[in-house]
């Protein structure tokens, strides 16, 4: 628990302000071997659209599209996203981290990419989004 702390403390999420948008600023974002934002955006469209991804709860949740699975939870209470663009910026940042580290288009092998975002999307409670591509567990 202090360790939890502690890592929220010294890596604590800022929101940025763009264009009167809240973009989320990930606490931990992993990418590895394919970047994600393109093929995962109809499966976030769907989840959004459908409702099923405006609430995050500690049961994790996931919707699969073809060529994608994007799965979400919260680790304590609910959290109720309004905007799409909070999710859509979490996706970005994790094909951002991708593109930082030389993963820059879509990894043309059958090996699966996947991202996580970690971070503060609404508020002050973080959540957790996770986007694989390829063979699903």
């Amino acid at each position: 628990m202090i360790g939890k702390f502690l890592l929220m403390f010294l890596f604590s999420s800022i929101l940025l302000v763009t264009n009167g948008q809240r973009i989320p600023e990930g606490l931990y974002v992993s990418c590895a071997n394919a970047v994600v934002r393109q093929s995962c955006s109809a499966a976030l469209d769907l989840a959004f659209t459908e409702g099923r991804i405006r609430r995050f709860t500690t049961a994790r949740q996931y919707i699969q599209t073809k060529g994608c699975k994007l799965s979400w939870w919260v680790d304590t209470g609910i959290l109720r996203i309004a905007q799409k663009e909070a999710l859509q910026g979490a996706l970005q940042q994790i094909d951002d981290y991708c593109t930082a580290n030389g993963v820059s288009v879509i990894n043309p092998t059958n090996l699966p990419g996947r991202g996580v975002y970690v971070g503060q999307m609404v508020g002050n409670q973080y959540a957790v989004l996770r986007a694989e591509m390829g063979a699903f567990a």
